[in-house]
């Protein structure tokens, strides 16, 4: 799966079939996911998000994956009602999008047990909208390169309080991902940062990819001694 697209030339992620089925695992396990449930591939499925976000885990658990050609946030919100989808995963655009349709304060989201976005930070007004409808809005982290599953909030563990509380976090580690801020270029065991104080986020685990197609280089600088270093600047509270 090509990822970096954002920051530069697209570079193939080699994800192995041990790899895939721990990400299918982790989110099944993570999510809580089984054969009720249902959901409407919002992401394309050439995109990491597509496939191992919601495809296979969803497939792999028994439940149901709605696919459509195209994304239509009018459609997508009466499919949403109409075959009682359980969860949503999409970018912040899509859900904006969705929140600018006349359906959106009419249709019946009482399926929905939560509502997840990725793929860029997600604002507190777009989020808003859906709890006042009573869904459970939460955000998460993932990279092509580590699985994709990486981190999410535990919203069946959390109030809706604390949900809007915390509304900036993207969560825990998945159960089979390793998380863990450093100091950027740092050796991943040394020189941790305080709670609250800035690093880089690294991934480990049995879902990280195996490194990229035909650019060792490039592998070297992202994998090192089994973590990915995202790039990705975090803090981690208490």
């Amino acid at each position: 799966l090509y990822s970096g697209g954002t920051t530069g030339l697209p570079k193939g992620a080699v994800l192995s079939h041990r790899a895939v089925l721990a990400n299918v695992l982790s989110e099944i396990i993570s999510w809580q996911l089984g054969l009720q449930d249902v959901s409407v591939l919002l992401l394309p499925m050439f995109h990491t998000g597509g496939w191992l976000l919601v495809n296979l885990p969803l497939i792999f658990a028994g439940g149901r994956v709605l696919i459509s050609r195209t994304f239509d946030p009018e459609r997508t919100l009466r499919v949403v009602a109409e075959k009682r989808c359980t969860l949503l995963f999409g970018a912040p655009t899509m859900y904006h999008m969705m929140l600018g349709t006349a359906d959106f304060s009419r249709v019946d989201l009482s399926s929905l047990r939560f509502v997840m976005s990725g793929a860029a930070p997600c604002p507190r007004q777009v989020m808003e909208p859906f709890w006042e409808r009573g869904v459970s809005f939460v955000q998460g982290y993932g990279i092509t390169e580590g699985g994709p599953n990486n981190l999410y909030m535990p919203w069946y563990d959390l109030t809706p309080e604390q949900i809007r509380e915390r509304w900036q976090s993207v969560g825990i580690p998945f159960v089979y991902c390793r998380a863990r801020v450093a100091y950027p270029g740092g050796p991943p065991e040394e020189g941790r940062p305080r709670p609250g104080e800035l690093g880089e986020l690294l991934l480990s685990g049995p879902q990280v990819f195996s490194g990229y197609w035909r650019n060792p280089e490039a592998t070297a600088d992202t994998l090192r001694e089994g973590w990915v270093w995202t790039g990705d600047i975090v803090a981690q509270d208490e």
